[in-house]
C-alpha cells in the first residue's frame, strides 16, 4: 500500500472526506485528492499535518518507502536464529496473526 492509499484508507476508516481533512490540515481538497491518487508525494511536514489532522501518530507512514522484500526476509532470517525458546515463538505468532488481520483490514478498506 503506499502512501496515498494509505491516507485514503485512514480517511474513510476515520469518515472524513476529503474537503474535511483538507480543512483540518489547511491543505486543500484538490491536494488531498493528488496524494491519494499517487499524482503527488506528501513532504514529512504534511504528513504531520495529515497524521494530526486524523489524530494518529506521524510514524503511521513511517517505513512504508523503505521496506521492500529482501529487508523482510534479512530481518526474518535474523529472527529464526534467535528464536530458540518456546514463548518467543508464541509471542512472534501473535505478533504475525496480529499484522495478517491488519493487513486484511486495509484490504477490506481498498475494496470500498
Amino acid at each position: 500500500m503506499n502512501i496515498g492509499e494509505k491516507i485514503k484508507a485512514l480517511r474513510k476508516q476515520k469518515g472524513i472526506t476529503q474537503t474535511e481533512l483538507g480543512k483540518k490540515c489547511q491543505i486543500s481538497q484538490v491536494q488531498i485528492a493528488r496524494y491519494e491518487n499517487g499524482v503527488n508525494r506528501p513532504s514529512q511536514k504534511v504528513l504531520k499535518k495529515i497524521a494530526s489532522g486524523m489524530e494518529v501518530p506521524v510514524n503511521f507512514f513511517d517505513d512504508i518507502y523503505s521496506i521492500n522484500d529482501d529487508t523482510l526476509d534479512a530481518e526474518y532470517d535474523r529472527l529464526k536464529k534467535v528464536l530458540v525458546k518456546d514463548e518467543y515463538k508464541f509471542v512472534l505468532s501473535k505478533i504475525f496473526n496480529s499484522l495478517y488481520l491488519t493487513c486484511q483490514a486495509e484490504m477490506s478498506l481498498n475494496d470500498d
